[in-house]
């Protein structure tokens, strides 16, 4: 965990301002969103799950243990989760936003998020880091002020930002189809 951290507080870096941050959690939402369920890590999941979990954390089947049957995986929390929410934290801290607030929000989206997956095991490859993202927004909502201008502006690169992953997903296709 320490390099991801390591990797979010460099990341961070580049968040000088509150109002990028929303921006980079919406995209960053979009992204996990594309990867999980279409893209790189759902590639992995279905062909090299076992590598996809040495690369992650298990959340572990509610009442396994106790039941005396071996541990089975209920999902898994990926490094990017990891590495986002440590650049959420020091975006947090570095634009003088309320980051115990931050943290809060981000942990009680991904325990919904992870609830979710545990009470509905068809839900396995929900992908955490857009509840993570939902529930940072909703604790910065009243720290964050955007104007109309970064308003327009987030719309569009969110819309770029689609744009962007089914461009990505169209080659990714036309790739495997070789």
């Amino acid at each position: 965990l320490v390099p991801c951290a390591a990797v979010g507080r460099l990341v961070a870096r580049v968040i000088r301002e509150p109002s990028l941050l929303v921006p980079a959690l919406i995209v960053a939402a979009l992204a996990d969103i594309y990867t999980v369920w279409a893209g790189p890590t759902h590639l992995a999941l279905s062909k090299a799950p076992e590598a996809v979990k040495k690369l992650s954390m298990v959340v572990p089947q509610a009442g396994a243990a106790a039941a005396g049957k071996p541990v089975a995986a209920a999902g898994t929390i990926g490094l990017g989760d990891f590495i986002f929410t440590a650049l959420l934290l020091a975006a947090a801290v570095r634009c003088r936003l309320p980051a115990g607030k931050v943290m809060a929000g981000a942990l009680a989206g991904a325990c919904l998020a992870i609830g979710a997956v545990l009470a509905f095991p068809a839900l396995l490859s929900l992908p955490l880091l857009p509840a993570i993202a939902a529930g940072a927004l909703i604790a910065l909502w009243r720290h964050v002020k955007l104007s109309p201008q970064e308003k327009r502006a987030v719309a569009l690169g969110v819309l770029f930002a689609l744009v962007l992953l089914a461009g990505l997903h169209g080659l990714l296709l036309a790739l495997l189809r070789r």
